[in-house]
């Protein structure tokens, strides 16, 4: 028998008794009585332990898990919520489950633009074909875009709904190294211009180009004189070094729809979009006069110079294959070798 005070609407005070009986059935009957008619009830005693022993370790695998854990929900009228995430996301949205749970706003205000209608589009294809879900996408938290993986499978409820049960986890240093490899694969890594592969995928489209609308392109193949010399005289490093210095001299020089790339060795392609032979000639002598007045250090405390043969070649006819558009100017670039170096010529 348990006595508690408690107060009437009025503030006055109120002794209840309470009376609990276990019965032989295992229900428990509770009698109250506040000296007025007494009130009965009946229900049932459980031993909740084990379940609260299942709560904490399932919160403890989930503290551990580096992702958010979360229940995902959208009812017959598409309306969205997250019954459940994790404790994680404080980590990666800076909120709490409990503010993800009132507005799920707050997941969502936090996706980068660019991704959001893309996201949504895929929930909705999931949801439809009740298919695994599985987007990258960029979020923002403390200040900072992260990109998250976000994985889950949809079932559909008895009212029409749709829940998904998942695991959003970070993916910044995966991304990373995609987007190495990924430059790797374009560019020329003792440079940083892009490489013969991608240059002749870019002359395919500057080709479709010239096909359908009649827009006029060049390429200038540039190759270093004497560079054979360089290597032999001060070495290898000094001579990265003229490749690098010739690499920076583009990008002071190129527009930004032009494309540079080392094709190999001592041998460099301009793709010049939008600009017929003048034009192109034009920003090869250019480039081989800013060439021939740069200083480069032998590494011995002395100064030279080196100089650029060019070879220019408009793309003409439709016909043409970016292979033959290629040989035109190298044709090209042979003869201003033949003509004494340092000069640029067409084909």
């Amino acid at each position: 028998m348990n006595n508690s005070q408690l107060l009437h609407a009025d503030h006055s005070a109120a002794v209840l008794e309470a009376v609990l009986e276990l019965t032989e059935a295992g229900l428990w009957e509770l009698e109250i009585d506040s000296g007025g008619p007494s009130m009965r009830m009946i229900g049932v005693v459980r031993d909740v332990t084990r379940y609260h022993e299942q709560e904490s370790r399932w919160q403890r695998l989930a503290r551990s898990v580096p992702g958010i854990i979360y229940t995902f929900r959208v009812d017959a009228q598409g309306r969205a919520s997250f019954p459940y995430t994790s404790d994680r996301v404080r980590d990666f949205y800076g909120v709490t489950p409990e503010e993800v749970s009132r507005d799920p706003s707050c997941i969502f205000d936090a996706i980068h633009h660019d991704d959001f209608s893309r996201l949504m589009e895929s929930i909705e294809a999931s949801r439809r074909h009740l298919t695994d879900w599985q987007f990258e996408y960029r979020a923002r938290a403390g200040g900072t875009w992260r990109w998250m993986e976000a994985r889950s499978s949809p079932e559909r409820e008895p009212d029409g709904g749709t829940v998904w049960q998942g695991l959003i986890y970070p993916v910044d240093e995966r991304k990373a190294l995609e987007d190495k490899l990924r430059r790797l694969s374009l560019t020329d890594e003792l440079t940083g211009l892009y490489n013969r592969r991608h240059l002749l995928a870019c002359m395919d489209e500057e080709i479709a180009r010239f096909r359908r609308y009649g827009t006029p392109f060049a390429v200038v193949m540039l190759d270093l004189d004497h560079f054979k010399q360089v290597n032999d005289t001060w070495g290898h490093a000094v001579g990265d070094e003229v490749l690098k210095g010739l690499a920076r001299l583009f990008r002071e020089r190129l527009r930004e729809t032009d494309i540079a790339g080392r094709a190999g060795g001592e041998e460099f392609l301009l793709l010049l979009p939008n600009t017929d032979e003048a034009g192109a000639v034009a920003m090869a002598e250019g480039v081989r006069r800013g060439l021939a007045a740069t200083s480069f250090s032998d590494g011995k405390g002395g100064a030279f110079q080196v100089t650029v043969s060019g070879g220019v070649a408009a793309m003409r006819d439709p016909a043409e294959e970016h292979n033959h558009l290629w040989s035109r100017a190298d044709r090209a670039l042979y003869r201003a070798k033949e003509a004494g170096r340092n000069r640029v010529r067409c084909r």
